[in-house]
């Protein structure tokens, strides 16, 4: 890729995002991917508008001793 190579994608620390919700020292964060810019940042040339998908960008953070155990986790996109 050399020049092209776009950089790397680093997500925020959880608690920066202002679609969050800390429980149990665990925080939850999402951040909504819309826009072409926005979405090609970070998954590049991908254009998952023209293929009806709505990235969503879900954050987790364990602020325990413990380790968390997310293979029964389900998600859903509630609107209003």
């Amino acid at each position: 890729m050399g020049a092209q190579e776009r950089s790397r994608f680093e997500p925020r620390p959880a608690a920066t995002y202002p679609a969050r919700q800390t429980a149990e020292n665990v925080t939850v964060a999402v951040e909504v991917y819309q826009g072409r810019d926005k979405i090609k940042s970070a998954f590049g040339k991908t254009d998952l508008e023209k293929l009806g998908v709505l990235p969503v960008l879900v954050i987790i953070a364990n602020e325990n001793d413990h380790a968390l155990q997310l293979d029964r986790m389900k998600v859903q996109l509630i609107t209003s």
